[in-house]
């Protein structure tokens, strides 16, 4: 049992969130617009569709697994007008458009100030080939956003392929059936940073109908945060592989019993349509030179590693930040179906009243977070 004040590390790369977002998104369309047409409000609601797998592992290329960027320069165009909806800007080119590196903060490029004040909808696009290769292999595609900030509807040749609201965490979709493989594929993003009090971080959007004092349509945005609402596509675009049986989470905790490591570890997994439903798992730790310090079998498992490197931070030790590998490994009568590979520190972290302890000893701690805007 685990004391209420110990926490034996615990290591899971998923996004698995839950939303309740359907009131929300009603209070959120009525906040960013008092006249949005109705074809708008259809795509607002759309946003309460999250298409993510279960775990959603970070994209890494492997002896099963390919990652292709989206990054760079894409079409950019700002729906000043809110007309991208009704127009159908997904399903076309864009048009008037101008360039836009992505990653980055739409609102922290440009020297115009209309555009950094901008709070609403803004349209992205790009094309990318998807190689014949990929279906010859019966490969399952995905497509993942690291950051959009706040809300974002994506698109793959004019389908509405994923949806998210939140703007700091991924999101991914599978485009398995949608990519023209051998041929040009375009995908299209719209963002929204409008923040309301539904939204984390908080704003509040004001329409004023006091012709007298403001201009017709006049709309007041503010922030609750002391920080700019940077906001765009803010982390790396990426497609990647997976084959139709796929190592689809993996949770880790660590401890430590004197001078020996132990790792407990879950792997989950999904099968698509022509995978292998009952593959056996295999599980190999490695130290920092590739050499094997302990394996198992099975999709949950113990792994001890005697006189083991503990994860220390810097200054606190002669050999700190150790990582061990952690490779998993599914297998199907000797063929490999899927590996992927997780880096992990063994470490514990326990407090009380008046210490912290990491690895069982106390650590001091200096120095507090100030983010850049701060006056």
């Amino acid at each position: 049992m685990v004391h209420p004040t110990e926490i034996r590390f615990s290591i899971s790369p998923s996004s698995a969130v839950e939303l309740n977002m359907t009131s929300a998104l009603a209070n959120y369309a009525t906040e960013a617009d008092g006249n949005l047409k109705s074809s708008m409000l259809v795509w607002l609601c759309l946003l309460t569709y999250v298409a993510t797998t279960d775990g959603m592992l970070y994209p890494q290329e492997s002896e099963t697994r390919e990652v292709v960027s989206l990054d760079g320069i894409w079409k950019f165009k700002w729906d000043k007008n809110h007309e991208g909806f009704s127009d159908i800007w997904f399903s076309k080119e864009l048009q008037n458009w101008t360039s836009m590196p992505v990653p980055s903060s739409f609102n922290d490029i440009p020297v115009s100030s209309s555009l950094r004040d901008h709070v609403g909808w803004v349209w992205y696009q790009r094309s990318f080939y998807a190689p014949t290769t990929w279906l010859k292999h019966n490969l399952r595609v995905f497509i993942r956003l690291g950051s959009v900030h706040y809300a974002a509807n994506v698109w793959l040749k004019g389908e509405l392929v994923t949806s998210h609201r939140g703007g700091a965490l991924p999101f991914q979709g599978e485009v398995t059936q949608s990519v023209n493989y051998g041929g040009e594929n375009i995908v299209t993003v719209a963002a929204n940073n409008t923040l309301s009090q539904h939204t984390i971080p908080q704003g509040t959007v004001l329409h004023t109908n006091n012709t007298n004092r403001y201009p017709l349509d006049y709309t007041k945005y503010s922030i609750v945060p002391d920080y700019f609402n940077y906001a765009g596509i803010h982390r790396p675009v990426v497609l990647y592989t997976v084959p139709q049986t796929f190592i689809d989470d993996i949770i880790v905790h660590t401890d430590i019993n004197d001078t020996t490591g132990v790792v407990h570890y879950t792997v989950s997994y999904n099968v698509g349509e022509y995978g292998v439903v009952d593959p056996a798992c295999h599980v190999e730790l490695l130290d920092h030179q590739g050499v094997m310090v302990s394996n198992g079998t099975g999709l949950v498992g113990t792994l001890y590693i005697p006189e083991a490197n503990f994860w220390w931070p810097r200054l606190t030790h002669s050999r700190p930040g150790y990582l061990y590998t952690l490779k998993i490994s599914l297998i199907d009568n000797d063929e490999l179906l899927d590996v992927y590979r997780l880096c992990i520190g063994l470490r514990t972290l326990q407090w009380n009243s008046t210490t912290l302890l990491l690895n069982k000893r106390p650590i001091y701690l200096a120095g507090f977070g100030k983010h850049e805007d701060a006056n």
